[in-house]
């Protein structure tokens, strides 16, 4: 959204039901490793994440801000 550079945005109390909560993602990898069921999250949200987090390491290196899009 436009009116958001330079912002965040809040959402509060989404209402959105999450079938894996942060807790059970461990559980999540150990039951897909045997075969019980799908992994929570797919290599391509694992590897946006992960853009992220190495623009986040590279912006603190610097002292500079960073564009996401040179990395997503």
């Amino acid at each position: 959204r436009d009116d958001l550079v330079g912002g965040h945005y809040t959402i509060q109390d989404p209402q959105v039901d999450i079938p894996y909560p942060h807790k059970e993602r461990f559980h999540n990898f150990i039951n897909h490793l045997q075969g019980r069921e799908e992994l929570c999250v797919t290599m391509e949200q694992a590897l946006v994440v992960q853009k992220i987090l190495d623009a986040l390491a590279k912006s603190a290196e610097t002292g500079q801000s960073v564009s996401l899009e040179s990395y997503l």
